[in-house]
């Protein structure tokens, strides 16, 4: 059997776990949400089947710019994984985070590290993505675009095996989602 892998991207620039999509008080986790559902929906009113799988997390640099949300960032993100699993109604979706490079300039880059490493202890299903071979651009926080590149082969090498599992129990019309947040 075959399965076909859509992504599901929902983005907005310079934005932090701790403030916009922190599930209680984030003013971005409902819209973000909503707008998840609202694809998903479209999809299916066209007649395919969802079943979302994989979750990719780009969060973590801008929280290393504020002390407090540095902090906070690891039990942050244990909760933004259960809420976005409860939510989405997807309580096992795996969830792959990037780890933040250390030759970011922010200060509080080690807590945010560290509460990247806590949170993938803790969480099932939740995988960490190692970032500190790739280039930076002068600005000390964008990857360069080659980076962009390497990282996208990385969580395509991490979904492989999970195209092969849904490959093998896809009944042909099921379509599966990977969410990029």
């Amino acid at each position: 059997a075959s399965a076909t892998v859509y992504g599901i991207k929902y983005a907005y620039g310079s934005q932090r776990l701790g403030d916009h999509y922190h599930p209680d008080t984030g003013a971005k986790y409902a819209g973000m949400t909503q707008a998840v559902n609202d694809a998903i929906a479209q999809m299916v009113s066209n007649g395919t089947t969802i079943a979302i799988t994989d979750i990719y997390v780009a969060l973590g640099a801008n929280d290393s710019l504020v002390e407090s949300h540095a902090d906070a960032f690891g039990s942050n993100l244990i909760y933004f994984a259960s809420e976005i699993r409860s939510d989405l109604g997807i309580p096992s979706a795996r969830i792959h985070i990037p780890q933040t490079p250390t030759n970011f300039y922010p200060t509080y880059v080690p807590e945010v590290r560290t509460g990247k490493v806590a949170a993938v202890a803790a969480v099932s299903n939740m995988f960490l993505m190692g970032t500190d071979d790739l280039a930076i651009q002068s600005d000390n926080i964008h990857y360069e675009e080659a980076s962009y590149v390497t990282i996208g082969e990385r969580l395509a090498t991490n979904l492989q095996a999970t195209a092969a599992t849904v490959a093998a129990e896809s009944d042909g019309g099921t379509s599966f989602i990977m969410l990029i947040l």
